[in-house]
Parts: C-alpha cells; sequence; structure tokens
C-alpha cells in the first residue's frame, strides 16, 4: 500500500516519513522508542470505527492506535476477532498512507504520529499488524457529547480558538475536508491538535472544503460549549464572537 519507498524499517518498527522530516515527538519519547525492540500496550482508553487507542506500556505520555480486536476481550469470539482486525487494520494503513502522501507532518495542527509493527498474535495467525502512535493529549470534548471538563475551559481561550479556526481556514484553502469533524485536544501547554484524521479527504474543491469545513466548525462550536445548541440563533451568537471558516480570511 505504502510503496517500496515509503517504509523506513528502524528497531522500534516503521517509519512513515524520513527521520529528519517526520515528527516532532519529545527528544526523550523518541529516544525511548527507539530503544524500544517492541511496543507493549498499556491501558484501553477508547475505541472507534478503525482502531482502540492505548496507552504505551512504559510510557504513558504516548498512546498507540491499532486495529480493533487485537487485543483479546470478551466483545469478539475468535473469527469474529480475526475478522476485525484484517479489516481495521486496513483503515489503519490507509490513514498512515495519507499522512504521509501529503507530508501532514508539515502542517501544524496534525498532531506528530509514527507507525509501528505490533508483536504478532499467535491467535491471530501471527499475521504482520500495525498501529499508530501518537503524543497522549486531552480531548476536547468527552466523545463529541459537549461535556467540557474544567481544565479544558482553561485552555480553550480566545486565542486558541483562533488559532485552530486560522488553521483549518488554512487546511480548506488546500482542500483539506473534515468529512468526520475537528476530532481536537489540546497539550498541557495549550496547544491544539487534530489526534485523528477520521474520514478525511483532499480535493482541488474549494468550495466543497469550506461548505463541509464550516459545519463541522459549528458542530465543534457546540461540542466544547462555545455555542448553547445547532439553533441559528445560538451558532450565530457564538460566530460573531469566535468566527467562522470563511473563504476570504486569511
Amino acid at each position: 500500500m505504502f510503496g517500496k519507498k515509503k517504509l523506513v524499517a528502524s528497531a522500534s518498527g516503521i517509519k512513515i516519513i524520513p527521520k529528519a522530516k517526520r515528527e516532532s515527538f519529545s527528544p526523550s519519547d523518541k529516544a525511548w522508542l527507539k530503544s524500544q525492540k517492541e511496543i507493549q500496550l498499556g491501558e484501553r482508553l477508547g475505541e472507534g470505527i478503525a482502531g482502540e487507542v492505548f496507552t504505551i506500556a512504559g510510557n504513558d505520555k504516548l498512546v498507540i492506535k491499532v486495529p480493533r480486536g487485537y487485543r483479546k476481550n470478551n466483545k469478539f469470539n475468535q473469527p469474529e476477532r480475526e475478522y476485525l482486525v484484517k479489516h481495521t487494520q486496513d483503515d489503519i494503513l490507509i490513514e498512515a498512507s495519507f499522512y504521509n502522501k501529503h507530508k501532514l507532518h508539515n502542517e501544524d495542527l496534525f498532531i506528530p504520529s509514527k507507525i509501528v509493527k505490533l508483536p504478532k498474535r499467535q491467535s491471530l495467525g501471527n499475521r504482520k499488524v500495525f498501529g499508530i502512535v501518537r503524543p497522549r493529549i486531552e480531548q476536547l470534548t468527552e466523545g463529541g457529547s459537549g461535556r467540557v471538563s474544567d481544565s479544558i475551559k482553561k485552555k480553550l481561550t480566545r486565542a486558541v480558538m483562533e488559532d485552530i479556526r486560522k488553521k483549518v481556514i488554512q487546511l480548506s484553502h488546500k482542500g483539506y475536508i473534515f468529512y468526520d469533524g475537528l476530532q481536537l485536544g489540546i497539550t498541557s501547554q495549550g496547544k491544539p491538535y487534530l489526534y485523528d484524521l477520521g474520514a478525511i479527504s483532499k480535493r482541488e474543491d474549494e468550495m466543497r472544503a469550506f461548505a463541509t469545513n464550516e459545519a463541522m466548525w459549528e458542530a465543534f462550536l457546540v461540542n466544547v460549549g462555545k455555542a448553547k445548541s445547532f439553533k441559528y440563533s445560538d451558532l450565530d451568537e457564538a460566530i460573531a464572537k469566535y468566527g467562522d471558516i470563511n473563504e476570504f480570511d486569511y
């Protein structure tokens, strides 16, 4: 899927971007990853359609997204587990390929990402399985519910909101479309990142990008409590304060 020149083997797994240009993991995390012969899963944090997210044993500053069913649980029988791993593995490789193809390490809003090879499981036929390692950050909402923690409210300042809006506008001009919404998190220093690509696309049609991303921005305003609801009056009030995704800005 990646092509012969897109994967570079290392002691810590498979890199999807040349080391000199790739990621902005902290120096200590880069050194730690390089020292690991295998990545071991820690605590399970959550799941989506395409994968499950775990902490990494031995380094709580990092998380890893793996195919659903990679870690055995009581939810699935063996045939179901094998099916899930096979098909959600494809989604993870597609996500990594998109990250690599469009050089998203150069786009400031995308979180640093690295694909690694996971330990083989005998129960999965010893097939090759990959996961995506990223820095651990705090999600802005609890599963898109609009419940925002006090710590997030303090971090989500007007300046941070404007930083996000400006970067989404810049990405819209480049044709990026966030069909799964703005899956944003924030670091302890207050830097926002898209922590998951979701169903992202890149097209030459700027009008479609702005139309879709404006709708996603409005949903984001509601989800983080900046707009009271999806009513036009509430959205207009929030947009008057935080702006919209307008192709004529920036």
